[in-house]
């Protein structure tokens, strides 16, 4: 079974052969696996997380340049 939650332009997939608390999600080219933690004290959300992330690529990106 192919199971995928779409996330604006994002695709997260749950078929791949990874631990439960790994997704693996594509943004156009590039794919973010990211491991889940939880901690009960957090206040950012997987989204915030995850938009984060992407942040702080392209801004390590531009610097590279």
């Amino acid at each position: 079974m192919d199971n995928k939650i779409k996330m604006n332009n994002a695709e997260a997939s749950d078929t791949s052969p990874l631990a439960s608390n790994i997704t693996e999600y594509k943004f156009g080219h590039t794919t973010y696996i990211v491991e889940l933690h939880f901690c009960l004290e957090c206040k950012e959300t997987l989204e915030d997380v995850i938009k984060r992330l992407i942040v702080h690529d392209v801004e390590r990106i531009k610097n590279q340049k």
